[in-house]
């Protein structure tokens, strides 16, 4: 595939445990194993097995590619003349570390693609989807020759951190207490013998690449609802195998999380089909990737 305007991916460093930073970087590789010419801009650190090399764009350069931002920019960057909004989250949930991000409006020259179809809240229903599935380990994460499970573990994360701080002390459940543990993330081998050990993973993230590589390790999911409804969970291209759904219920000073009965036991039954999913979504993700190029290039003829 060949394309005349070059991409420049703006990225933060290379972090092995963020979605969104190997989603942006992954973009990148997959954008040049197409033969497209891309570039990764303020990266700094990078995957040393990707072809993800980095540029700091003159304004030429600037003004001749198509820039592509994840929704964590506040703006646009100067000279930029044909942009791509990515949105990895729904917009309004993510604020960078100055507590800003764009806001959803898009000036002529600007286009949007959302990470899942679940993410067009704010969004024109019609916003096409780019989704890049990012668990490459797929000889780490996997359900094959399981070993004995050891009951369950909770992880919160950076986006889940502040709901599992006003929580603190006050929830009933001893699965997550006397018999779970957190899970530290030391590294993508340890995560996954970790999950690959475990019956279920209360996931108190929002939305997290750790819930879908979790089914993939034969752990079930048990999802807390918080920025995102049921409906829009069905959205996703990687679907809800494995994913038990529930919400938080307050009793006075305590609370507990409600999981419906039915829905664990169709997490349960569903979840041999999470890697059958994800291999869909992996070649879906390819599909979308070519009509990305075709459209962003024959729009900025």
């Amino acid at each position: 595939m060949v394309a005349i305007r070059p991409y420049l991916i703006h990225a933060a460093p290379y972090r092995w445990y963020s979605g969104g930073e190997k989603a942006r970087h992954l973009l990148c590789h997959r954008l040049r194993g197409l033969g497209v010419e891309a570039y990764l801009v303020g990266p700094g650190a990078t995957n040393p097995d990707w072809d993800t090399p980095v540029r700091e764009p003159t304004v030429t350069d600037s003004r001749r590619s198509i820039h592509v931002l994840a929704d964590v920019n506040p703006h646009a960057p100067h000279h930029a003349e044909r942009v791509v909004w990515w949105v990895l989250q729904e917009i309004g949930h993510i604020h960078n570390q100055f507590g800003t991000c764009w806001d959803g409006h898009l000036e002529p020259w600007q286009r949007a693609y959302v990470y899942s179809a679940m993410y067009r809240k704010g969004l024109a229903d019609d916003t096409p989807v780019l989704t890049m599935p990012t668990c490459y380990e797929r000889h780490l994460f996997n359900s094959r020759e399981l070993p004995a499970k050891h009951g369950g573990c909770w992880y919160a994360g950076h986006k889940g951190a502040s709901l599992a701080g006003r929580w603190h002390g006050r929830t009933l459940l001893p699965e997550i207490w006397m018999h779970g543990e957190t899970l530290k993330l030391a590294s993508r081998e340890a995560t996954a013998v970790y999950l690959r050990a475990h019956d279920y993973l209360l996931a108190i993230d929002p939305i997290s690449h750790l819930a879908i590589e979790a089914t993939l390790c034969g752990c079930m999911v048990k999802q807390v609802l918080s920025w995102f409804s049921r409906e829009q969970w069905e959205l996703h291209e990687y679907g809800t195998a494995g994913i038990a759904f529930g919400t938080v219920v307050e009793h006075g000073e305590a609370i507990t999380f409600n999981f419906p009965a039915d829905d664990i036991e169709r997490a349960r039954a569903t979840l041999p089909e999470a890697e059958e999913n994800y291999d869909k979504a992996e070649e879906l993700a390819k599909q979308q990737l070519e009509a990305f190029v075709q459209v962003t290039q024959e729009d900025w003829e």
